[in-house]
């Protein structure tokens, strides 16, 4: 069975529901990217569609395994958004009715289910609410506030949580095989989520982001408005990167905080903060938690249909308006 760090009751919940008969017929995998919500979603899977619970070892099993099984349909929104049409819906709806070729149940894994528009979830409450006795819908989701609450009534919420430092540092030791420093590094620039560490490593981007928040550090301390908004828009001309630099700049920040308070703290961008310590007395403390509260919500923001223009602008004033 695949390996999911941490949330083994998650696992048991699963297993003891399949053995009693009593599993449902739609989940909502929640947590964020990285998390493990494709892993959880193929450890229920091979628990459904195995006779034996998920033996890892008889023909189901290893279909599952290997995504071959012709009953598990792994979905992705048709739109070039990404988004899931209405259409996209239907044919999902129509398709359900058809009996299994071969499993013992029909699995559907919507991946960033999220990206159902309200009406596409609508379409999606007509089999939700009735569907045959042979069918399980697994709904992979990083924003459950993106879900209608009549959708949310109708599914078990399977919560994950970020397992400990210690189990996602071995995790990562054995799959990332880079150094040490660099492994913790990319931990805590992903809150502690060790798949979005492992990407950070294997994409090889991190120091890259660190260097940028740096440099906007930079130009906040000893530069201008105008230095800063520069840096700002070469890096929005990426929209998701742009994402992606604001929540490791409000970690970058969070860092400074701890820094002010106690130097000698273990910190995630400690070389790049101890090349800046000279100029924190110009950082004002009362300032830094708006700061950080701010940046939080400016990356939510970037991935919504708002002017990337106007976040430039947003994320310049808010850090000198609080910091300096």
């Amino acid at each position: 069975m695949k390996q999911l760090l941490g949330n083994q009751h998650l696992i048991a919940q699963i297993r003891t529901a399949v053995r009693e008969d009593k599993a449902a017929h739609a989940y909502l995998i929640c947590g964020a990217v990285g998390s493990g919500k494709k892993t959880l979603a193929d450890i229920i899977s091979t628990m459904l569609m195995c006779p034996e619970g998920g033996c890892e070892q008889c023909v189901c099993c290893q279909k599952v395994e290997k995504g071959i099984h012709p009953d598990l349909i792994r979905l992705r929104g048709d739109n070039k958004n990404g988004t899931y049409s209405v259409d996209q819906i239907r044919e999902i709806r129509k398709d359900a009715l058809v009996y299994p070729n071969e499993g013992r149940k029909k699995i559907y894994v919507l991946e960033e289910a999220e990206k159902m528009s309200p009406a596409a979830q609508d379409a999606f409450l007509k089999i939700l609410e009735e569907p045959p006795a042979f069918v399980v819908f697994l709904l992979l989701c990083s924003d459950e506030s993106r879900m209608l609450a009549t959708v949310l009534s109708r599914v078990i919420r399977l919560a994950l949580e970020l397992p400990s430092t210690e189990q996602s540092l071995s995790w990562l030791r054995e799959q990332a095989q880079a150094p040490d420093d660099l492994i913790r590094t990319a931990l805590g620039a992903a809150g502690g989520n060790p798949g979005q560490a492992l990407s950070l490593i294997k994409e090889g981007k991190l120091k890259e982001r660190i260097a940028n928040c740096e440099a906007f550090s930079r130009a906040l301390l000893t530069g201008t408005a105008y230095d800063m908004a520069a840096i700002s828009h070469k890096l929005a001309a990426d929209k998701e990167e742009f994402a992606e630099f604001i929540k490791t700049l409000a970690l970058y920040f969070r860092d400074i905080a701890v820094y002010k308070t106690a130097p000698t703290a273990e910190l995630v961008f400690a070389d790049s903060i101890a090349s800046l310590a000279g100029y924190f007395v110009r950082i004002r403390a009362d300032g830094l938690l708006r700061t950080i509260e701010g940046l939080q919500q400016l990356a939510v923001q970037v991935t919504q249909s708002i002017s990337i223009l106007l976040l430039e602008m947003r994320l310049v004033t808010l850090v000198r308006t609080n910091c300096i």
